[in-house]
């Protein structure tokens, strides 16, 4: 797919209408358990924010996360179900995981339910610090914020990669220190001056080029990421323009 100022991503064969979906239901075993773990890596911490508001506990909310998507994603193929004309895919799958609430206290082991997949809640702390940044938020509202950020490290992974597998992980790094770490920790950006002298760059100018060319970068694969979940133009724009500001 093509990005804006003919950016072309990694993911430039897939289609523009619910991809990772269509990969589910059409791809080989290795396009399926690829489409799978990057739906359930977008969705795992949104999932997780919801039922922390709902009044579960830690170890609860992730047990229940954990159920949730080997019993109903993959168990029951929850995404291969899904289609456009019900609307967006994560309101979809929050009716599904409220529906599957009611069914919990359903007696099966934790090895039957994990089906060889692990939930990717690897930092428990890092989701409950944005918990804590909610400010008393209902659950609906929070699933939404949660969602929104993890689309956006979903597009922050795939640059990463995208640059690291190129050779140019200066370029990253630039951008890391110029724009991301700022971003997340309210720190005032590094002068251009000082990176250029850590990079091994020419000039400050060329650090300036290289943010650029990362920012663009991640702009396509921002929209490369809303293309794969939601359907119809208008719905992608208003969730792009959505998430863009997430990276101003």
């Amino acid at each position: 797919m093509g990005g804006p100022g003919g950016q072309h991503t990694e993911h430039s064969f897939a289609a523009t209408r619910w991809t990772l979906v269509e990969r589910l239901r059409d791809g080989d075993d290795a396009a399926r358990r690829e489409a799978a773990e990057t739906l359930a890596r977008i969705y795992s911490s949104a999932v997780y924010a919801w039922l922390r508001r709902q009044g579960y506990r830690r170890d609860a909310a992730a047990d229940a996360a954990q159920a949730f998507f080997a019993d109903v994603v993959l168990g029951r193929g929850l995404f291969e179900r899904a289609r456009p004309e019900r609307g967006r895919l994560r309101n979809f799958m929050l009716t599904a995981l409220d529906r599957y609430l009611v069914d919990l206290h359903r007696a099966r082991s934790r090895e039957q339910r994990c089906l060889g997949w692990r939930l990717p809640l690897e930092n428990a702390e890092r989701e409950e610090r944005f918990l804590g940044m909610c400010n008393g938020e209902p659950p609906g509202a929070v699933f939404e914020r949660r969602w929104a950020l993890a689309t956006v490290e979903e597009a922050l992974r795939r640059c990463e990669r995208h640059f690291v597998r190129a050779g140019r992980q200066a370029h990253w790094r630039a951008f890391e220190a110029r724009i991301l770490h700022p971003a997340v920790t309210g720190a005032t950006p590094p002068p251009l001056r000082t990176l250029a002298e850590s990079l091994n760059a020419a000039t400050p100018a060329e650090v300036a080029s290289m943010v650029q060319v990362v920012r663009k970068r991640l702009d396509a694969l921002l929209r490369e990421v809303v293309a794969e979940t939601v359907t119809g133009e208008k719905d992608r724009g208003d969730e792009y323009r959505r998430l863009a500001t997430v990276l101003v």
